[in-house]
């Protein structure tokens, strides 16, 4: 089979693997939560910016730490349970894939001092930031005319692809802040943040063009291609704050300064082709 045909059957199948009726599910969870950790804190949403109260101060608001009056050490972690059913098109069956994951999410320990009659706290704290992990599964089927591979033959043929793709990994962030009470309504605060981040993304897509003639299919060509990624990002950023409480209000506001950092890829792979009558080649 002659290049041009291979291409021109796989630049028809990619639109195929897009379109939305055809994908089954496909579950790549990508917790991204910089924002914050601790169930209070989540549950109050960003609503907590404003109120920063506990020992995980640094990760929403660092001014809110000059509220703590005693040493505090906060411990969270999560855990998640997926869940994802898809149809196979082959058989029409249901299949169910389930995946439970635990990972701790956030450390701190704050020390308040004393200065000049005023609150100063420290903290050193480590956040889970963005968890990656997940696993699933995308397939797809089109049919289209020869003429439209470029072969001057009448009849169609059948396009059929399979993603498998996974990942694993997490930013994490390492966290130095401290909060000072500026005066007696207003907190400021700042964190210096180091970012790292290691991750994996692997799989397998599955590529086949067969033809379609008097009930039967016959298989044209069909690729088996294997990834796998190695990805890390080392870098830095600053959060700032500021807290000004009131008797029965409390307005807190918060600037993530922009980030910065170095990252690397090591990516490596391998296809292998089968063509009708002939022996793999990879």
């Amino acid at each position: 089979m002659k290049r041009s045909l291979v291409a021109l059957a796989f630049l028809t199948l990619l639109p195929a693997l897009a379109s939305a009726q055809a994908v089954q599910n496909i579950v790549l969870r990508n917790s991204f939560n910089p924002i914050g950790a601790g169930a209070r804190g989540l549950g109050m949403g960003g609503a907590f910016i404003g109120v920063a109260d506990d020992g995980t101060a640094s990760s929403f608001n660092p001014a809110g730490l000059a509220q703590l009056r005693r040493t505090e050490i906060a411990l969270v972690g999560f855990s998640d349970k997926l869940r994802s059913t898809r149809n196979e098109l082959d058989t029409g069956r249901r299949v169910t894939e389930s995946a439970d994951h635990q990972k701790p999410d956030f450390f701190g320990l704050a020390i308040p001092f004393d200065l000049a009659s005023r609150n100063l706290t420290v903290q050193v704290s480590y956040q889970r930031s963005v968890d990656l992990f997940g696993k699933g599964t995308a397939s797809t089927r089109d049919t289209v005319s020869l003429r439209d591979l470029g072969i001057p033959s009448p009849g169609s043929a059948e396009l059929r692809g399979e993603i498998v793709p996974a990942q694993e990994g997490a930013f994490h962030t390492v966290s130095l802040a401290t909060g000072y009470q500026a005066t007696s309504r207003l907190h400021l605060g700042v964190a210096v943040n180091y970012w790292l981040a290691d991750w994996t993304s692997s799989g397998q897509a599955n590529f086949s063009v067969f033809t379609l003639a008097g009930g039967r299919t016959t298989l044209l060509r069909s690729d088996v291609r294997e990834f796998h990624q190695d990805q890390s990002l080392r870098g830095f950023n600053l959060t700032t704050g500021f807290l000004l409480k009131y008797s029965r209000v409390s307005i807190g506001g918060v600037v993530r300064l922009p980030f910065a950092g170095d990252y690397e890829l090591a990516e490596t792979g391998k296809t292998t082709t089968v063509e009708f009558g002939k022996l793999p080649v990879t």
